[in-house]
Order: C-alpha cells, then sequence, then structure tokens
C-alpha cells in the first residue's frame, strides 16, 4: 500500500496534481501551484491510500469533506500508473 498525495482546488475539487510515494507535501503544493497557477488560498491537499483508488476510474474531490470521490469523465481524472507517474 503506498501513499497518493492529491493536491485540489478547493473550490471546484478539481485535481492539479498527483504523486504516488513518499513525496513531501509542501513539494506537492508547490508543484500543483507552479503548474495550475492557483493561490495558495485555493489549494488542498489529501492523501489516499494506493488500495482505494481503482485505476482506470474518473475521481475529484468531494471539498466538504475533503475525500476522494469517483466522478463523470468531463469532471474527473483519472489515475494510471506508469514510468512518470502520470495521470490521465
Amino acid at each position: 500500500m503506498a501513499v497518493i498525495y492529491v493536491a485540489f482546488d478547493t473550490r471546484s475539487g478539481q485535481i492539479l496534481s498527483v504523486h504516488l510515494g513518499s513525496v513531501a507535501a509542501v513539494n506537492e503544493r508547490e508543484s500543483a501551484q507552479r503548474h495550475a497557477k492557483i493561490g495558495e488560498a485555493h489549494l488542498g491537499l489529501i492523501t489516499v491510500s494506493s488500495d482505494d483508488v481503482e485505476w482506470g476510474m474518473q475521481y475529484k474531490v468531494d471539498v466538504g469533506h475533503n475525500v476522494l470521490v469517483t466522478a463523470t469523465s468531463e469532471e474527473g481524472v483519472g489515475f494510471d500508473s506508469g514510468p512518470t507517474g502520470q495521470t490521465s
């Protein structure tokens, strides 16, 4: 079981960045801010277990509860495993 760090927009629940494994939460926040150009006030970070994620499913963050939930393909992102740890 690995830890997945998920940075998201606290207004919409849109996932901005995902990293699998041991990465410092501070680095994840900085990466999401830099790539998504979002202010600190609207940036959230949660961790989830890799056991709780089904590869190929679409996800977003429920901002009311700060948990990962399934989403439609239009509003969510899929998690993919690979050499670069990409999201699809």
